[in-house]
């Protein structure tokens, strides 16, 4: 299986949990991406064996999401355990982490309201301004250029 169709897997499994409209594709998976953005001539740098999902608000419940470590199961993904918490997926190779934006009390994990999922607060992610790419009958949301390369 291609990388790049496990990418389109975690699209799936992402929207029937209710999910995508609440997340950021971020990190070198956004490149990718881009190149729906832009056109197909446009060739991204690299794609990593991570994709990371930004959870931008780590207090917002989204009904749906419960079935959202069903749903990646499911699709084929590996979700184990790691000191009672669920910190990635894993399929092909591929590591699926979330991410969220550190507000409070420092850096650490938060668990995502109604999964089984936590997600690691990292500082300046709110600095990311979103655009929509629409791609395989998704719209995903990423990092806009400008803010993705002020951020690299």
């Amino acid at each position: 299986m291609r990388h790049e169709d496990v990418f389109w897997d975690l699209m799936r499994t992402l929207e029937a949990s209710h999910l995508l409209p609440h997340v950021m594709i971020v990190g070198s998976w956004a490149e990718y991406l881009y190149t729906f953005y832009f056109d197909e001539s446009y060739l991204p740098n690299l794609k990593s064996h991570d994709i990371d999902v930004l959870y931008g608000n780590p207090y917002l419940e989204v009904d749906g999401s419960e079935c959202l470590t069903m749903e990646m199961e499911q699709a084929g993904f590996l979700a184990p355990t790691e000191g009672g918490c669920l910190r990635a997926f894993y399929k092909e190779g591929i590591e699926v982490e979330f991410l969220t934006n550190q507000l409070g009390m420092g850096p650490g994990l938060v668990r995502i309201p109604n999964t089984e999922v936590v997600a690691e607060k990292l500082a300046n992610m709110d600095m990311l301004r979103p655009v929509f790419v629409s791609a395989n009958g998704y719209e995903v949301k990423v990092p806009s250029p400008a803010s993705y390369a002020a951020s690299s």
